[in-house]
């Protein structure tokens, strides 16, 4: 939803800057040892990004061909036994639109159609959860399985209240979309549970109302009662000047246009829900600004938003032709595989006092005996605020050792190469059985 007035407390924490500056914030307390959790032992980060060049040399012809961070790479399957050498099944379906003359703007649409609706159920699916893949005869797992399941679900037109245009995402389908639609495209049953099935199908539900109601940021054309996410291109062609937005303008239109899709938590500023936000007591053993004092405790994360915004940036340049600019605005992601390689490799370290007591109430993974944590307790906050400082710090690490800039090794690169799929090695390599981060998350299928 479009706000008309908006507060300036408000502004600050659905902001870009926020989400950076308060987890530097909560690095800063940790480093001067009055976090009860954790410990920061930041010397280990050469070794980190020791391990990711070691990957990016195994998987890559070179570090520049590396791709970017996002939802893109999900739908691109293995083809062969060369790691680089995939197929890309988006770009499959691009390629058949341009020669059925879909034009460059609707095929852009439909690309962030496919995308929207794929992160919105890219929440974590659980170590138990897979997805049989008919075409490819091959079975998918985590987000892969979420993101071929979403795609298998687009490409059925599932996800279309029109048989004639089946690959588009629209409002009037999205409002009816049902629980039992979810289990069935997501292969759900009582040997293959997904965690937060029905929270996952509620999304839908809620995109399809809020894109309904939103006619600013998804301008309705053609004069069809029904909106689409990808309608939001059209906005953002509206605003560009000479070809170029900034990641501002976009990140606008999903902090504010997707508000409402989100679950309302309990942290509110002036009765509005920030999402992603928590309190986070740490910050209030420091004095860093006088700004929003009332708030002082609240950090903010937006991961969905951020991974999102990661995701769209590609479809927008690669497909809508419009350059997206000050990327260095977005941060990493504060999730688990990011954070599990960082705590798996000493850099983040839980004191053994918090693990006992975990132990000692039951609250651990009983497969691989990992500490279990709710969403909103003080160490996943606090290991989700380090996570997105560190992963700075690693970024600036590995470029120095690769010899190369920031600019030429961006970020979601770093994300790409390294940090997310590092992490995923070494929590298989370290707890084969599941695969899990060395701290559990007890997850609803909304956050992570």
């Amino acid at each position: 939803m479009t706000f008309s007035s908006t507060s300036k407390e408000l502004e600050y924490f659905r902001s870009l800057e926020a989400v950076r500056e308060r987890s530097n914030w909560v690095y800063s307390l940790v480093k001067e040892g009055k976090s009860k959790y954790f410990k920061v032992d930041e010397a280990k980060l050469e070794q980190v990004a020791s391990f990711i060049g070691e990957l990016i040399a195994r998987d890559y012809t070179s570090a520049n061909s590396v791709p970017a961070h996002g939802r893109w790479r999900s739908f691109e399957i293995q083809n062969g036994s060369d790691t680089e050498q995939k197929r890309d099944l988006v770009n499959e379906h691009i390629q058949k639109w341009m020669s059925y003359g879909v034009d460059s703007k609707e095929i852009c649409r439909r690309v962030i159609d496919l995308f929207v609706v794929s992160v919105i159920l890219d929440a974590g699916a659980g170590s138990k959860w897979a997805y049989f893949d008919s075409e490819t005869n091959s079975t998918y797992k985590r987000t892969e399985g979420l993101g071929m399941a979403s795609l298998r679900m687009f490409e059925a037109g599932i996800f279309s209240s029109d048989q004639k245009s089946p690959f588009q995402v629209d409002s009037k389908k999205l409002l009816s979309f049902s629980d039992k639609d979810l289990i069935k495209g997501f292969q759900v049953s009582e040997s293959n549970p997904l965690i937060g099935t029905e929270n996952r199908a509620r999304l839908i539900r809620n995109l399809g109302r809020v894109i309904s109601n939103e006619e600013v940021f998804f301008p309705r054309s053609g004069g069809k009662s029904s909106s689409r996410p990808g309608n939001m291109f059209d906005y953002l062609v509206s605003k560009s000047i000479y070809g170029k937005i900034g990641v501002k303008q976009l990140w606008k239109v999903i902090i504010e246009g997707f508000y409402e899709v989100w679950p309302k938590t309990e942290t509110k500023i002036e009765q509005v829900s920030l999402g992603d936000a928590w309190k986070c007591d740490i910050l209030m053993q420091g004095t860093f600004s006088d700004r929003f004092e009332e708030y002082n405790n609240i950090i903010p994360f937006h991961k969905l938003s951020m991974w999102l915004t990661w995701s769209l940036v590609e479809a927008i340049e690669r497909v809508g032709c419009l350059a997206v600019c000050d990327l260095h605005l977005l941060t990493g992601l504060p999730e688990y595989r990011n954070g599990g390689l960082l705590v798996d490799m000493g850099v983040i370290q839980l004191n053994q006092i918090t693990i006992d007591e975990q132990i000692m109430t039951g609250n651990v993974n009983t497969e691989d005996k990992t500490p279990l944590f709710e969403v909103n307790s003080q160490v996943v906050v606090e290991w989700r605020a380090l996570t997105i400082t560190l992963l700075d710090k690693l970024h600036l690490v590995l470029c120095e050792a690769l010899g190369m800039k920031t600019s030429e090794f961006p970020l979601n690169k770093l994300l790409e190469a390294g940090s997310w799929k590092a992490g995923r090695e070494l929590s298989f390599k370290l707890r084969p059985k599941t695969g899990n981060p060395p701290i559990g998350i007890i997850s609803d299928g909304t956050v992570f």
